[in-house]
C-alpha cells in the first residue's frame, strides 16, 4: 500500500507540480485548495504525510497544523512558504 500525502497549497500550480513531481514516488496524493478542505480531506482518508502552505485564504497553515497535533499527535507535517 502505498503512502498517503496531502498537499494543502491555493496556489493551483504550485498544488499540481507537487503532485505531478511526488506521485513519481508512488504516493497516493489527496489535493486540498485551502485549509478547510485540507482538514476534511486529513479527517477522512488519515494521510500518513502532510505537505501545507502558511499562507491561504480561511484558515493558514498554522491553524491547520494546530488541529492536525491535536487530533493525530505525530503526525509529520511540513510548512512550506
Amino acid at each position: 500500500m502505498a503512502s498517503r500525502l496531502l498537499i494543502i497549497e491555493d496556489e493551483k500550480n504550485a498544488r499540481l507540480a507537487l503532485e505531478k513531481a511526488l506521485a513519481k514516488e508512488g504516493y497516493e496524493i489527496f489535493l486540498a485548495e485551502d485549509g478547510v478542505q485540507g482538514l476534511e480531506l486529513f479527517r477522512k482518508h488519515a494521510p500518513d504525510f502532510i505537505l501545507c502552505d502558511i499562507v491561504m485564504p480561511g484558515k493558514d497553515g498554522m491553524e491547520v497544523l494546530k488541529e492536525v497535533m491535536r487530533e493525530k499527535p505525530g503526525t509529520p507535517f511540513v510548512i512550506m512558504t
